[in-house]
Formats: C-alpha cells, sequence, structure tokens
C-alpha cells in the first residue's frame, strides 16, 4: 500500500470522534442527571475514561494489523472460528447502529422541523447520502470527514458558550454525599452516547506508520469535553429535575439561547442544519464499519460494493420500531451491545496480543549445532605457524 494513500493519523482521529457525535447528544442531559443528578458533568466526563482505555487496546494492535487484511491479523491472534464470531457480531452490531441512528434522525427532524412529512421521506436521503459516501475509498471517506469536523466543532462550543449566561451552577455542582452509585449510574449511561468508536480496529489496517499514542486521549478527551459542555449547558439552564421531563433537551436549550445582537432568531434551526451534518458523520462511518466486516467475513478484496446492496436491509431495519419510543429502546440494547463489542473485545485482543508478545520475547533462542566438516575426499589441514592449520 503506498504511503500517499494511508489514512493519516489526524483523519483517524476526526472519525472515530465523529461517528460519536451524533443522536446521543440530543439526549444525553436528561438520561444522565436522571442517574447523577448535579454529579452529571463529573459522570459524563468519567465516561471517556473506558473509551480512551479501549482506544488505547486497540492503538496496541497495530502491529498485528499493519499493512494486512483484518482478517488475517485476527486470525493470528485468536484463530479462523473466533474471528469470524467477532466480525459477524460487528456486522451485525454496526448495520444495526446506522440503520437506527438514521431512524432516530428522521424522527426528530418529524417532531420539530418537517412535522407534515413522512418519516420514510426522511429518512431515504440520509441512507441514500450513507451508501454514496461508502461506495468511495476510505482515504475519500476520510477527507469528506475531516471537511465537517471543525464546522461541528465550532458550532457546539460556540453553543456552550453562549449559554453561560443563563447557567446556574448550584444545579451542576458536584455532590458526592449522594453517593458513588449515582456517579457510576450516569457514567454507564454516558457510554452509551459514546458508541461507535470501536470503528478504528477498521482503519487500522490502512492507518499511516507513524506515532499515534496520543490518539485515544485526543478522541475520548475530545468527545468527553464536548460532550460535558452540553451537558453542563442543559442541567445548568434547566435543572436537575426539569431536565429530566425534555424529550430532547439539547434542542430546548438551543431554542431558549440567544445570541448577542440578535443575529438568528430562531437559532434551533442553524443548529439542527449542523446536526444534520453530524448525523450523516454517523450514519456513514457506521455503515462502513459494517461494510468492512462483511468484506473480513467474506475475504472479499473491496467494500465498495458491500454499501449499495446494503440499502434495502438498512431502510427495512431502520423502519421496524414503530415509535421513537421503541427506538430509544433499541438504542439502549445497541448500548449494551457496544460495552461488549468495543471495550470487552478491544481488551481482550490486547490482552491476548500481548501474551503472545511476552512469550515470543521470553521463549529462548534455538540452540545451533556447530558445523561439521565432511572429511570424505577433504584435502589434509597443514599446520601452520605455531602447529595451528591454516
Amino acid at each position: 500500500m503506498r504511503t500517499d494513500q494511508a489514512v493519516t493519523v489526524r483523519g483517524a482521529l476526526t472519525v472515530v470522534v465523529n461517528i460519536v457525535i451524533g443522536v446521543g447528544i440530543l439526549t444525553l442531559p436528561r438520561e444522565v442527571a436522571a442517574k447523577a443528578g448535579p454529579n452529571s458533568v463529573l459522570a459524563t466526563l468519567l465516561g471517556a475514561v473506558p473509551v480512551a482505555v479501549a482506544l488505547a487496546a486497540l492503538n496496541a494492535l497495530a502491529p498485528w494489523m499493519r499493512r494486512q487484511r483484518l482478517e488475517r491479523g485476527l486470525e493470528g491472534l485468536i484463530g479462523r472460528g473466533a474471528t469470524r464470531v467477532l466480525l459477524g457480531g460487528y456486522f451485525v452490531f454496526y448495520l444495526a447502529f446506522a440503520a437506527v441512528i438514521a431512524r432516530a434522525f428522521a424522527e426528530v427532524v418529524n417532531a420539530n422541523v418537517l412535522r407534515n412529512t413522512p418519516v420514510e421521506a426522511i429518512l431515504l436521503p440520509m441512507l441514500l447520502a450513507a451508501v454514496y459516501l461508502v461506495h468511495h475509498r476510505t482515504v475519500t471517506i476520510m477527507r469528506a470527514i475531516e471537511l465537517t469536523f471543525p464546522v461541528l466543532l465550532v458550532t457546539l462550543v460556540v453553543l456552550a458558550l453562549a449559554t453561560m449566561g443563563r447557567a446556574n451552577v448550584i444545579y451542576v455542582r458536584p455532590q458526592l454525599g449522594l453517593g458513588l452509585g449515582s456517579v457510576l449510574g450516569g457514567m454507564a449511561d454516558s457510554l452509551f452516547a459514546y458508541s461507535g468508536y470501536g470503528i478504528y480496529l477498521f482503519l487500522l489496517p490502512e492507518l499511516e506508520d507513524r506515532p499515534r499514542r496520543r490518539l485515544p486521549w485526543l478522541a475520548a478527551g475530545t468527545v468527553g469535553l464536548i460532550y460535558s459542555m452540553v451537558v453542563f449547558s442543559a442541567v445548568a439552564t434547566f435543572g436537575t429535575v426539569e431536565v429530566q421531563r425534555i424529550t430532547w433537551p439539547t434542542i430546548e436549550l438551543v431554542k431558549v439561547t440567544q445570541i448577542p445582537g440578535r443575529v438568528l432568531e430562531r437559532l434551533e434551526s442553524a443548529f439542527l442544519a449542523v446536526w444534520v451534518t453530524a448525523v450523516f458523520t454517523t450514519v456513514g462511518p457506521g455503515l462502513f464499519a459494517a461494510a468492512k466486516a462483511l468484506q473480513a467475513l467474506l475475504g472479499l478484496e473491496e467494500h465498495r460494493a458491500l454499501a449499495p446492496m446494503a440499502l434495502p436491509v438498512l431502510y427495512v431495519v431502520a423502519l421496524l420500531p414503530p415509535n421513537f419510543a421503541a427506538v430509544a429502546q433499541v438504542l439502549m440494547v445497541l448500548g449494551w451491545a457496544s460495552l461488549v463489542l468495543e471495550i470487552a473485545a478491544p481488551l481482550v485482543l490486547w490482552t491476548v496480543a500481548a501474551l503472545r508478545g511476552w512469550r515470543h520475547r521470553s521463549a529462548p533462542a534455538p540452540r545451533t549445532r556447530p558445523a561439521v566438516p565432511n572429511l570424505r575426499g577433504a584435502a589434509p589441514v597443514r599446520p601452520g605457524p605455531g602447529g595451528r592449520g591454516v
């Protein structure tokens, strides 16, 4: 693989961050506040720690995956049978992940902007755009996502700063007297919003040969900081009790926020326009991960032809939940599945790789026998000066 066609470390960072920030940012303040209360910000920050550990474990697998097919690297670690089971699990998870995120996006747009538009008419363009994105090479997908990342980052930071004037710090002041259980419960709920970072595994075979030790902490830290700012703004504005009664606290937060000078009267319209891009960079990479998992499972050379074939399946899976409440339940199930596939699986792979590397280093070097000369037909050795043969 040529160096100029490799996935850059910066590109991998933006892909990981963008796939995580999606629909979960709208409901995260409500879900975390229901468990952690005033400790919501602390719980959200702690939720980034397991993400960083899992990404660091995947980072350690780079020597096993570098410049070879994904399935061969995994088979070298855990064997052929376990590899096929793991790839099958990743395929089902990321296919359902992309479909349900697209359906949740359609429900939010239908409820807030296009109220007379059928959900199917909102869902299908998002799926078509995701399929079109995935029908390109990995480097092309990475560069497209890199273009949208600054817009999303600046918008979220401006939103958080604009709401600081309405914030009441008392609502978000940590109260450890409530017990560690509330913090851990909020941390577990925040982990569901971090789902998707396991895509890093599918970028490793094409990642450039550069130091990447800071990538896990930068990715987890960036998402954790953005999520914490949003949770702080929502909980500090509405309070720990009121925020639990709002379906999409982030959208309501945007509605009550005013930019100085009244540059925009309906800030939620601008926010939803940027949020569409965030969902697109979540559904697209999710479908990409599903296509790469299926490619490795079937032993194909390319993933590009699999994206159009997955469109009917995506559409059917996205429409299976009858309403938004069912969509939220499916998202919770996917969140629990992500704990297995995106935290437990990388840690197991890292443990196996570490044990194999330790055994390889501790194995004694093979003893070599001294070569025995063939004396048949050999010329006699003449003694040199001092009685030594020459």
